[in-house]
């Protein structure tokens, strides 16, 4: 069977690029002989915080002294694969471009040919699979591998409802040993009935659990009666600082101050009412996202979306992530309930971070109609560099560093 499509391109940072690494154990660097894991997460689905996330936890595996591949989901029908793949391809490729030259911007292909700028710049030695391949391919392609990880995102959510989307999330193409999750997420409040035997099947096939919302680590208690760590999502294992070196300043006519709204889901004319009340005098300034087309804004590059985020005096979002870099850089906000039904589910994740930093009261409320009070985030970094310090703890245990 055919090995998919193997991108060997070697991304512009990487802080394992050598044959060894240093890796700082108190005050001595030892040199680590360089190993390989494979990191399988959701692949670039045109959402800044699933490219964020692999970013970041890319970055902290790396400096753990691995070299880390990526093996990205791709829709390859191996019996049509070697004739229309190519062409399909070059076919998107030319679309996105057309779209750019002409300037629409608040288009799905256009966002997205921004946002995998930013894959290319900075990930590297991606293997593109279907599921049936990874599951089925020569287990010897995967002996050069001392673990793999799946997480973050909804990796455990079974988009498709189907045994072979499961079995790739679940690493069940890997033997039991090198089977390492990271701050996975389920996407939903109790198992789906059609996939109960799934989750149950995958989740006894680790040594060790954990989860990036207290909701998930109850749902793994529940079905295997296994107790999960509660572990940052990746975005949040990497400072503010860290996160800095990648912005850049959108080249737009930016206001010294502003207030910035991030959202996925739509604005009721509540939210709107609130967030004009909070905003006060500050201009909203609208990032767009092609879930909510009919909302007019700019769309950014993911090192401008950084800046954005790293530069506002205020921001209201729905999103995990616009919540995480909101309380990440230190910033002021108010997070809203996404307004599709079947996202409802989806809001615990960003419960569960907000309740670690005593955050809660900065989830909109009805009747709010003044400015979220100012946070100390003093307190709010203390609480966050304990949990990074422990969810770092549970990763190092798990590959055994």
């Amino acid at each position: 069977m055919s090995v998919g499509r193997i991108d060997n391109s070697t991304a512009q940072h990487s802080t394992a690029q050598h044959s060894t690494a240093q890796h700082s154990t108190g005050n001595h660097c030892l040199n680590i002989p360089e190993k390989k894991i494979l990191l399988i997460t959701i692949y670039d689905n045109g959402n800044y915080g699933n490219i964020l996330q692999r970013y970041a936890l890319t970055r902290i595996i790396e400096s753990l002294g691995f070299e880390v591949h990526n093996l990205c989901y791709s829709y390859n029908n191996s019996k049509y694969n070697k004739f229309f793949r190519p062409a399909i391809m070059l076919c998107k490729k030319l679309i996105k471009k057309f779209i750019v030259f002409i300037g629409i911007k608040n288009n799905k292909l256009y966002l997205i040919s921004r946002l995998s700028a930013f894959t290319a710049k900075y990930i590297n030695n991606k293997i593109f699979m279907s599921y049936d391949e990874a599951l089925n391919v020569d287990k010897s392609l995967w002996d050069k591998y001392n673990f793999a990880v799946t997480g973050s995102d909804q990796v455990w959510h079974n988009w498709s409802h189907t045994p072979e989307e499961s079995a790739y999330y679940y690493l069940e193409f890997m033997p039991r040993e090198k089977r390492v999750c990271y701050a996975p997420s389920f996407g939903f409040s109790q198992f789906p009935e059609s996939d109960y035997e799934l989750h149950k099947k995958g989740l006894e096939g680790f040594n060790k659990l954990s989860c990036r919302e207290q909701e998930g680590v109850n749902l793994i208690k529940q079905i295997i009666n296994k107790d999960a760590q509660l572990v940052l999502d990746p975005t949040l294992l990497l400072n503010a600082s860290q996160w800095q070196e990648l912005e850049k300043r959108p080249d737009i006519n930016l206001p010294e101050h502003y207030a910035l709204q991030f959202f996925l889901g739509d604005i009721k004319p509540e939210y709107e009412q609130a967030i004009k009340q909070a905003a006060g005098d500050l201009p909203i300034v609208n990032l767009y996202n092609y879930m909510n087309p009919d909302l007019p804004g700019y769309t950014a590059e993911v090192e401008e979306f950084l800046y954005l985020f790293n530069h506002a005096d205020l921001i209201f979002t729905d999103s995990f992530h616009g919540t995480a870099f909101s309380v990440n850089f230190g910033r002021n906000f108010l997070v809203f309930r996404r307004s599709h039904d079947w996202t409802k589910d989806m809001f615990g994740r960003i419960e569960s971070i907000l309740a670690s930093t005593n955050l809660t009261d900065h989830i909109y409320t009805p009747g709010m109609s003044t400015r979220p009070a100012e946070i100390n985030y003093n307190e709010v970094n203390e609480k966050l560099n304990i949990l990074r310090e422990s969810s770092l703890k549970y990763l190092r245990g798990c590959l055994h560093v």
